[in-house]
């Protein structure tokens, strides 16, 4: 027998029937064969758990995709085609977050149940922001109408006593900032209490309008404000006071022409006192200084019309004096 390597000795006694200890039997294991012997064991269980390990991780990665990855994706895909949609449509309705069937009792249903409650709140505020654009323009154009309503004469259609509140403003402005151009025209009608008192109000209104159609179409470059029941303002600008001279007596001469005309009604027989002034750049002169010279001419204008019908009033009686004789 060879005896190489390296061996253990295993022992143990024999005894009598007394206890003494008679003989030694003894074992020599080779190290090599003890090796061997565990390697034969090991080998197998090492490969058995390395199956096994394999084995769990394919079926963990399995059913993490299962589970988690493949309703992540479901989730990512339907809120980016929610996102593409938001972009392009304009009617929030047809706007669905389509989101896959989940129903895993995880995180990840958790997650998509989150997600939709927020697409679902993104839609409601959105459709609450359009509701309030929308209430917002009905207020706007509401208020508009009221303001066209409060700066226009609601029985002529031209310009109100506001409107002309807020251009003598805007030319005030204009006076500090060196850039005013401008002049103004006041305009009394004559008569119209009479035609009122003697054909009722429905002819003195009708004379009002016909009285204003003749300065809006003698100023057709310039608005025209009603700042009084017979009081008409004009403030001229651009063409009309550049021509503002001839505008003047196109404007009187249209009066003049009606208010002679046999065969007109006396309701439109219109007749006007009409007084102009010209803003003249005079240290701390404002607009309020221009109308007061307008409406000085106008006054004059209106005294020299009283005396001319006066005076006419008087021949006409000489005649009738005359012819009695």
């Amino acid at each position: 027998m060879t005896w190489d390597g390296i061996y253990f000795t295993g022992a143990i006694p024999v005894k009598n029937d007394a206890g003494k200890t008679i003989a030694l039997i003894c074992v020599d294991v080779s190290v090599t064969n003890i090796t061997e012997l565990i390697d034969s064991y090991i080998r197998p269980v090492i490969l058995v758990i390395l199956a096994l390990s394999l084995v769990f991780a394919l079926l963990m990665i399995i059913w993490i995709r299962k589970q988690i990855i493949k309703p992540i994706l479901g989730l990512e895909k339907g809120v980016s085609e929610f996102a593409e949609k938001s972009h392009r449509m304009r009617d929030i309705s047809g706007l669905e977050l389509k989101l896959p069937e989940i129903h895993r009792k995880n995180e990840v249903e958790s997650l998509a149940a989150a997600i939709g409650k927020m697409a679902s709140d993104m839609q409601d505020y959105v459709r609450d922001v359009l509701h309030a654009e929308v209430r917002a323009k009905s207020a706007e154009k509401a208020a508009q109408d009221m303001s066209a309503l409060a700066f226009r004469d609601a029985l002529t259609q031209v310009k109100s006593k506001a409107a002309y509140d807020i251009k003598m403003k805007e030319l005030n402005d204009s006076i500090l900032e060196g850039t005013a151009r401008f002049g103004i025209i006041m305009v009394d009608l004559n008569h119209l209490k009479a035609i009122n008192d003697s054909y009722g109000h429905e002819k003195g209104d009708a004379y009002l309008v016909g009285s204003c159609r003749q300065l809006c179409s003698a100023f057709t470059h310039s608005p025209v404000y009603r700042i009084g029941g017979d009081e008409f303002v004009v403030v001229l600008e651009g063409e009309d006071y550049e021509n503002r001279d001839k505008c003047f007596k196109e404007m009187a001469a249209r009066f003049a022409s009606t208010r002679k005309d046999p065969e007109r009604p006396v309701w439109e027989c219109y007749s006007a006192a009409a007084g102009m002034a010209v803003y003249e750049r005079m240290p701390h002169e404002i607009a309020e200084d221009v109308f007061k010279r307008a409406d000085a001419a106008m006054y004059d204008d209106k005294q020299h019309m009283k005396a001319a019908a006066l005076a006419g009033a008087i021949v006409d009686r000489g005649h009738e004096l005359k012819g009695g004789r």
